[in-house]
C-alpha cells in the first residue's frame, strides 16, 4: 500500500521539525491539518491567526485542511468531530497521520487509540529526541522560529515575539523545556529549508488569554498579536 499522510500543523517549530524529518525519510510530501478553535486563531494557545499559517502554507506549496474545533473540548467533543474528519481521509486514501510529540506518553497513546480506530498510523519523528539536543538540531536546519506564546506560570510575557535561538534558550529557567514540550511556550516558524520562501509578520501588541476558568487546570497565556506583513 503506498503511503498518503498528513500532518497535524499548529505553525510551530515542532511541527515544522516532524515535517522535514518526516521528508527526509520517506520523500513523501504530507498534507497539512490544521485544528483551530476560532475563525481567527489557529490551535488553541499559540493565538496564531489562520492568515498566517495559510502563509506557510503557501511558502511550503503544500495544501492546508482546516478543522474547526471548539477550545478546549472534552475529549468526547473532539473525538466525535476528528473521527468524522478521519474518516473522510480515509476515503480520500490517507493511511498516516504524522505528529510533532517528543515525549509526553499519554499524548502518543491517545493519538494512537484515536487514528487506529479508523486504520490510520501514528508518525512521531521526533519522538524520544532529547530536548536539549532537539532545540539545537532545529536550530542549525535552518528553521526561524519566534516566541508566539508563553505561560504566565513558566515565563515572562516580555519573551514573546523574540527569536528562538541559542541565547533565548540558555536564558530559560531551570525546570522549563527547552522545546516546550510541557507547554511552557509555543512558536511561529518564519522560515525554514522547505519554505520557498520567508513569512513576514508584523508585530502588535502583546495580550493575555485564560483557559479553563475555575477550574485545575486554568492557565493563563500571554501572547505577541502578529499578522501579515504587507
Amino acid at each position: 500500500m503506498l503511503m498518503k499522510a498528513f500532518i497535524y500543523w499548529s505553525g510551530g517549530k515542532d511541527a515544522t521539525m516532524a515535517l522535514h524529518v518526516f521528508v527526509q525519510q520517506y520523500g513523501i510530501v504530507p498534507q497539512l491539518l490544521l485544528c483551530r478553535t476560532s475563525p481567527e486563531g489557529s490551535v488553541a494557545a499559540h493565538e496564531i491567526p489562520a492568515s498566517l499559517i495559510q502563509e506557510q502554507a503557501k511558502a511550503l506549496n503544500i495544501p492546508v485542511k482546516i478543522i474547526e474545533l471548539p477550545p478546549f473540548a472534552p475529549n468526547t467533543v473532539y473525538e466525535e468531530t476528528m473521527g468524522a474528519v478521519l474518516q473522510q481521509l480515509v476515503v480520500e486514501g490517507f493511511t498516516h497521520a504524522i505528529f510533532g510529540d517528543i515525549f509526553l506518553e499519554e499524548l502518543k497513546a491517545y493519538h494512537q487509540t484515536i487514528h487506529q480506530q479508523y486504520g490510520i498510523a501514528c508518525v512521531f519523528p521526533l519522538w524520544g529526541k532529547p530536548t536539549h539536543i532537539l532545540c539545537n538540531e532545529i536550530i542549525d536546519s535552518g528553521i526561524e522560529t519566534i516566541i508566539a506564546s508563553v505561560n504566565l506560570k513558566h515565563l515572562a510575557a516580555n519573551l514573546t515575539g523574540n527569536f528562538y535561538d541559542d541565547a533565548l534558550i540558555a536564558s530559560l529557567p531551570e525546570g522549563v523545556d527547552k522545546c516546550g514540550e510541557n507547554g511552557e511556550f509555543h512558536t511561529f516558524v518564519l522560515n525554514a529549508p522547505l519554505f520557498s520562501k520567508p513569512v513576514k509578520v508584523k508585530k502588535r501588541n502583546r495580550d493575555t488569554v485564560t483557559y479553563h476558568t475555575g477550574t485545575a487546570y486554568e492557565t493563563t497565556m500571554a501572547f505577541i498579536r502578529l499578522e501579515v506583513a504587507e
